[in-house]
């Protein structure tokens, strides 16, 4: 009689451990997010994850598996998910303790690699802005759009794809596209043919608004650290707020200024 009630016992225990591992073993989004640390994210069996900081607006979804589901603040992201804004949402991922990815609304950004030194993204659509000045000098950081990767340490930048030829602006730091293309700040970058077009940083009348409120909202280190003048902030603001100023077009040309009286 001993042995059966022991012999019970034993298959109460194994039953209750195998429920806890079911238990440990589901997926961490269904946690209590209550209790989520989004500045201190952590490994895990699919590599480093990437945390939802914040969001604003209703439209924030992820693509995991085929399917797109809803997301929530402090929800995970790991290597082969898709994250997306629609219109009128921004989100914020938490690529790091320290370091926060800015997604503009109607924008897919894919997750390709993922590891505690560092991490491949693409940006399939849209605008990201980021400052990784606060990121490990050791840690690499590769930012895919169009047919052009830049590799990172530690910078401040933005970058938009909106289907035609992706836009690429270093405005701290430097990096490089490939292994001899170096982009250091105060330049942006095009891509024609396949090939990186790099120039100096200039406003310019085509910027998108994402691009323009990112700059400004940087003025004071642009100015500082000799990347952009007062006037260059200035003209920003006024591009933003719906002025065209045919100064800022790269094919404009002073002379007809002048046969015109002047006038811009």
């Amino acid at each position: 009689m001993k042995k059966k009630k022991s012999l019970a016992l034993v298959l109460v225990v194994l039953m209750m451990l195998a429920a806890a591992a079911c238990s440990d073993s589901s997926d961490d989004d269904e946690q209590d997010l209550a209790t989520a640390q989004p500045s201190a994210p952590v490994s895990v069996d699919r590599g480093r994850l990437i945390r939802i900081n914040a969001i604003e607006g209703a439209n924030a979804t992820r693509i995991r598996d085929g399917n797109e589901t809803s997301v929530r603040r402090l929800q995970n992201l790991y290597v082969g998910d898709t994250s997306l804004t629609g219109a009128a949402t921004h989100k914020y991922l938490n690529l790091n303790s320290q370091t926060i990815l800015k997604m503009d609304e109607n924008t897919s950004v894919s997750i390709d690699k993922a590891s505690e030194k560092g991490l491949s993204m693409t940006l399939l659509e849209g605008a990201v802005s980021t400052d990784l000045t606060r990121a490990s000098p050791s840690d690499t950081y590769e930012f895919s759009a169009g047919s052009a990767t830049l590799i990172i340490r530690g910078t401040t930048f933005i970058v938009e794809y909106r289907g035609e030829t992706p836009l690429f602006i270093m405005l701290a730091g430097s990096g490089n596209f490939g292994r001899n293309k170096p982009f250091e700040a105060g330049h942006m970058a095009t891509v024609a043919d396949d090939e990186v077009i790099i120039e100096p940083l200039a406003i310019r009348n085509n910027f998108s608004r994402f691009v323009l409120r990112e700059i400004i909202a940087r003025a004071e280190m642009l100015i500082e650290n000799g990347t952009l003048t007062q006037k260059d902030i200035h003209d920003a603001q006024r591009v933003l707020a719906g002025e065209t100023i045919p100064e800022l077009d790269p094919d404009h040309d002073p002379e007809e200024d002048q046969d015109n009286g002047g006038d811009s």
